[in-house]
Order: C-alpha cells, then structure tokens, then sequence
C-alpha cells in the first residue's frame, strides 16, 4: 500500500475503534433509540457512515476502470476539500446528501460492527493493489468539493468519521 494511503486506512481503522469505544455498554434498545421522528438514532448514523464509506468505494473502483482517461486533480478542487475538511471538524451540523440522508434504522450493533469491518477488508484490498501511477488523478466526485484524489478521499471519510463522532456524544447524552 501507498503510505499516503496506508496513512489514512490506518487513521480512519483508529477512528472505527473510537466509535466500537463510545458504544462500549449500548444496548441495542438505546442503539435503536430516536430522541422524536426528525432525529437520528445511533444505528442511523452508524448506517450513514459505512453507507458512505462502501458508496465511496464503489465509485472509485468503477472509475478506476477509465485508467489514464481519469482526469488529473486540480488546486482548485483540492482547496474546496480541504475547506470543507475544517467545516466538518467544527461542531456545525450540515444536511446529508439525498442519496444517504435515510440511513437504515433495523441492523443491529453486532450486525454493524460486521458490516463495517467487511467493508474495511474490502477498502484493503483495493488500497493494497491501487496503482500508485494514478495517485494524481481525481478517481473520487465528493458533492461540494468535486473530483478528488483518493488520498483526500480518505481524508475526508477520516474527517467525516471525527464530525459523527460529536453526534454519537449528543445522541447519548439525550438518552
């Protein structure tokens, strides 16, 4: 793997740890549980994290297909991700993209953790055999920062992981 790469696979496994750790003692009743109808539980935003993750693999898997046809990342792209990786670390809540803004509410905590981790396995794999030639090209589309590269890509799941984790507190502190 890429050290780029393997930098982020490995913060983004320590940040999956600090979640499993923040639900140590959760009952499936309280990983289910919903403060009123317009709020998320616990299992939704678990649900919406790997759902991004597997999503964001998907599409770079088919893109990586185009081979050199992939266009080349740009300054300008680089520095909208790399604003919007500062807005995710402040405590600003921001309204999921439509396509992963109805997170599944029904798959319990053990069924998630094997969810997460089969997922994981397979981001592993594909970091292990990325061909480091295409490390500069844009195999990644986010919906605000436009074509990135895979290692911002990572860095914004690793970001993205660190602002739910201030959801997680607030869910349990309503509890």
């Amino acid at each position: 793997m890429e050290p780029i790469l393997e930098k982020y696979f490995n913060l983004m496994e320590q940040n999956k740890l600090l979640f499993w750790q923040m639900l140590d003692g959760i009952s499936d009743e309280q990983f289910h549980w919903k403060k009123n109808a317009t709020t998320w539980s616990l299992a939704q935003v678990l649900d919406h994290v790997i759902f991004s993750e597997a999503s964001a693999l998907s599409y770079c898997q088919k893109k990586l297909k185009a081979g050199d046809q992939m266009p080349d990342a740009t300054f300008f792209n680089t520095l909208k991700i790399r604003l919007y990786f500062w807005a995710l670390h402040s405590r600003l809540r921001f309204k999921a993209p439509k396509l992963i803004s109805n997170p599944a509410n029904d798959r319990s905590i053990a069924d998630t953790m094997t969810y997460w981790d089969q997922t994981r396995d397979e981001y592993e794999r594909f970091l292990e055999d990325y061909p480091s030639q295409y490390l500069g090209k844009a195999v990644f589309r986010h919906p605000l920062a436009g074509r990135i590269k895979l290692a911002e890509m990572l860095h914004f799941l690793n970001t993205h992981l660190i602002h739910h984790r201030y959801q997680v507190d607030r869910i349990k502190r309503e509890m």
